[in-house]
């Protein structure tokens, strides 16, 4: 069995145009010039101008939905660590556009999301530490108390279907798939 050799993703917005380009230029397609990360308030003043702007120089030229349903089973039973960040900001942007700030999603008000969430099921949040939405990042804090809270909590919670079939299982699938054959199907 081969081993992966597994690294968290600093920067994925980098990361992504990285394998674009890569991508691109596999097909013949050339980018001059480097890739660059502007400024957050470059970023926030770029976004508050395209917004404000009727003579936008972009269009959108394709618009793809995938039922969160799909999105929690690929996180969770695949380990799709870019999905959760992506996610993560998602929630991030939802949550300050409920509080009145129409800006991108961000880990940090993803973060405040989650722990919204998590004092409304009544979960101690107290030391529980977002740092980045795949928890890849060794400053992420959770302990095992507020995990099995939120796995008790969830048994009861409407979606609870859902998020269980979003679950890899021992011996069965995900990446769980080749892990604990003594107990196929008793772990979730």
């Amino acid at each position: 069995q081969q081993e992966l050799d597994i690294k968290a993703i600093v920067d994925p917005g980098f990361f992504f145009a990285d394998v674009l380009r890569t991508r691109f230029k596999e097909r013949g397609i050339t980018i001059e010039g480097d890739a660059i990360r502007s400024s957050r308030s470059a970023a926030d003043t770029n976004w508050r101008a395209l917004k404000a702007s009727d003579q936008r120089d972009a269009r959108i030229i394709a618009v793809y939905e995938t039922l969160l349903s799909d999105v929690a089973w690929r996180i969770n039973k695949q380990s799709q660590n870019l999905f959760a960040d992506a996610l993560c900001k998602l929630q991030g942007r939802a949550w300050d556009l409920q509080h009145g700030r129409d800006v991108p999603g961000s880990w940090k008000a993803g973060s405040e999301a989650i722990h919204d969430f998590l004092k409304r099921m009544k979960i101690d949040d107290s030391k529980y530490v977002l740092i980045d939405g795949s928890g890849m990042s060794a400053d992420n804090r959770v302990t095992a108390r507020l995990i099995s809270d939120l796995l008790l909590k969830m048994m009861r919670h409407k979606y609870a279907a859902t998020f269980r079939q979003s679950l890899a299982v021992s011996a069965t699938d995900g990446t769980l798939d080749d892990r604990m054959p003594d107990l196929k199907g008793m772990i979730h």
